[in-house]
């Protein structure tokens, strides 16, 4: 229990096929709270929550040498309160200009908000998802060195499949739902790159 309600972080955690390495996957419901944690808490305390949600579970996670959070793309609080306690946060992009301003936002949220905790801003690594070879790459790449945030760009790249139907499905854990074997193979790249 958390603040009176029931974690049940052993519901959520999916395991990978690598040891140790086992992933926590949220849905769209969890972007709705929001507004319960901003009618509990102060905005002096809105960022203490993931440290005392990892501090009442940490129990579960002493025992993984990593913890992957997914997590939709947001900064919202308790997206941030996650990645303001992790040591390492990856973030996909596209060839949208978009997706870097988003890159931008996620870096300055981070910094400007572990400033005010005093904490230690994560390590931010980027990784190229769903794109093509042509010129919006090549200006997101131009764009990310002039913020200087290409040596943050991890080495896996998923490229866009021209025979892959896109298709939208219910939040469910990619490892059980046959249309998430793209970002299955990215996940598992990106782990052995980590390693």
């Amino acid at each position: 229990m958390f603040c009176g309600f029931n974690v049940g972080i052993n519901n959520i955690i999916q395991s990978t096929k690598y040891k140790n390495i086992d992933i926590i996957i949220t849905g769209e419901e969890l972007t709705k709270s929001s507004t319960i944690l901003n009618n509990l808490y102060t905005k002096d305390n809105i960022y203490k929550v993931g440290k005392n949600i990892f501090g009442s579970i940490n129990n579960i996670f002493l025992k993984y040498d990593y913890v992957l959070i997914d997590y939709p793309p947001t900064v919202l609080e308790l997206a941030v309160n996650f990645l303001i306690i992790s040591d390492l946060v990856i973030t996909p992009i596209n060839n949208g200009l978009g997706a870097f301003k988003g890159i931008l936002d996620l870096k300055n949220t981070l910094n400007n908000i572990c400033r005010q905790e005093n904490i230690t801003v994560p390590i931010l690594r980027i990784v190229f998802n769903n794109i093509k070879e042509d010129e919006d790459t090549i200006e997101i790449y131009k764009l990310l060195e002039e913020e200087k945030l290409n040596s943050n760009l991890l080495q896996s790249v998923t490229t866009n499949s021209k025979s892959f139907i896109k298709t939208e499905n219910k939040l469910n854990s990619i490892w059980e739902n046959k249309y998430y074997w793209r970002q299955k193979q990215a996940y598992e790249e990106i782990i052995k790159e980590i390693i």
